[in-house]
């Protein structure tokens, strides 16, 4: 065999590979409903938010994972999770509201899940130049008076504070009650599904804090990251066009066609969600689609923009291999094994022989020929990029053994016999244990949204942020017990 291709032999065991299917279903009406509202500069509203290092969904809250809290700064959890390491996190940028049905806007965000370890900023713009820096201070922005749309088992809760109370300023933009509310009724919404009957919630949390001290910051937090996004998206001039604005529209209109009409829309992301006022649905939208045009104007569409050198430094300790193979499964009856083990061989031996000058090509013949590994032809013909723990030990093992360009000798698992062909990593591949989950963004991609959340986590550190007393005053239990 030639062409920089190695023989090396290497014995192992066992290798699983599965395709997943999604499906999604949406539903077109007509109905008259008020299209979405241009965003008013002086408009202050929240979203639901998830993110790395300092934020987190509460969704993935654990009773025992709590976050610390100062004084004056309250802050969120770190959040983590991991499929199978310690070093996957989960985290999202700016997770809006949790209504499946809506969610090609309200879930504009997206759950990214990236494998490697924390790294800096590929730094748009430098955080610590105020883009409303002026020579005299600058005047927060007056809350929004908003109308109430809907009503819900929540309008006490809601009640407790006028919706346009202003809670903290943050920077030149103010975070108003109806924003921390809608993380607070969060919240409480999680620890009731932690219950049986959806009482006893409020015995719940750590010993030595109170509801108020584990779901405040959380909640402040998630408002917080949304300003974070348009903080950014004042450093780096990017604003939403008339073009896109018109999308949102034509967005909105088109999901409360699905439920039968705006009132029947706006009363659904009441119950459901806690937005008391179209106005604030429409915020939390405008800011998610920010977000992403932030994401794609600093790092092109799927991460395009990101060069090769910076993917590797980021990933460079976290272990991928990438490798092609030929399997021949094990027949039922054992007595066939030495046959099959033999057919394996027999490959081996002719892979051996190739003496041309395009070995991947001659590969993927013999690949696509013989190997009866048909879920990973279909779905990952590119090959498997994987770390340590997403494939049997065996497999893992004998890819980790090769250089890339070298062809294992027959590795025995339990499903077969396979041939391993170890390849440079492809970053434009979806990686295993994440598509197992139901990804479907490359590694590239991937990356590019962990520098981003990485960013706004920049922007996010670089607001000042004062709090109201009206904002110490929130005593969670009392609110909505």
């Amino acid at each position: 065999m030639s062409n920089e291709e190695n023989t090396n032999v290497s014995e192992s065991n066992e290798q699983d590979t599965e395709v997943l299917i999604d499906s999604e279903d949406s539903a077109d009406t007509e109905v008259n409903a008020e299209p979405l509202e241009q965003p008013q500069e002086s408009a202050p509203e929240t979203d639901i938010t998830q993110t790395n290092d300092d934020f987190t969904p509460l969704d993935g809250i654990e009773a025992e994972e709590i976050p610390a809290v100062e004084n004056e700064t309250p802050k969120a959890k770190t959040a983590s999770a991991q499929p199978s390491k310690e070093k996957i996190v989960i985290f999202s940028v700016i997770g809006v509201v949790a209504v499946a049905v809506i969610a090609l806007i309200i879930l504009i965000a997206t759950n990214v899940i990236p494998l490697f370890g924390d790294r800096g900023s590929s730094g748009p713009a430098d955080p610590s130049e105020n883009p409303f820096s002026q020579e005299d201070p600058v005047t927060p922005s007056e809350p929004i008076q908003r109308t109430t749309t809907g009503t819900s088992q929540y309008d006490d809760a809601y009640a407790a504070y006028p919706q346009d109370t202003v809670m903290a300023y943050a920077g030149e933009f103010v975070i108003t009650w109806d924003e921390i509310f809608i993380g607070l009724r969060e919240g409480v919404e999680y620890l009731k599904s932690l219950t049986e009957d959806g009482t006893g919630w409020q015995e719940m949390g750590p010993d030595d804090m109170t509801i108020t001290e584990w779901l405040l910051p959380i909640a402040t937090d998630r408002a917080l990251e949304l300003k974070a996004i348009e903080y950014g998206a004042a450093l780096n001039n990017i604003s939403l066009s008339a073009e896109d604005l018109d999308e949102l529209n034509t967005g909105y209109i088109e999901m409360a066609a699905q439920f039968g009409g705006e009132e029947e829309f706006l009363q659904m992301l009441c119950e459901d969600s806690g937005f008391y006022s179209k106005s604030l649905f429409e915020y939390y939208v405008h800011t998610s689609y920010l977000m992403d045009k932030i994401f794609s104007e600093l790092y092109g569409e799927n991460g395009v923009y990101l060069p090769d050198e910076e993917i590797e430094e980021v990933i460079a300790e976290d272990g991928f291999l990438m490798a092609k193979h030929i399997l021949i499964l094990k027949p039922e009856d054992e007595e066939e094994h030495a046959a099959a083990r033999f057919e394996a061989e027999d490959i081996w031996f002719q892979i051996g022989t190739y003496e041309g000058d395009d070995f991947d090509l001659y590969f993927d013949g013999l690949m696509f020929a013989f190997s009866e590994d048909e879920g990973g032809l279909d779905s990952h013909p590119e090959g498997y990029l994987f770390q340590e723990g997403d494939m049997v030990p065996e497999f893992y093992e004998a890819t980790l053994g090769l250089e890339i360009g070298e062809v294992s000798y027959v590795v025995e698992t339990t499903y077969g016999y396979h041939i391993i062909y170890r390849i440079p990593i492809n970053y434009e591949v979806v990686p295993f244990s994440l598509y197992m989950q139901g990804e479907e963004r490359s590694l590239r991609h991937l990356i590019a949204y962990h520098l981003f959340t990485n960013d706004a986590q920049e922007w996010k550190a670089a607001l000042d942020v004062q709090y109201t007393d009206a904002y110490f005053s929130i005593e969670v239990l009392d609110i909505f017990s």
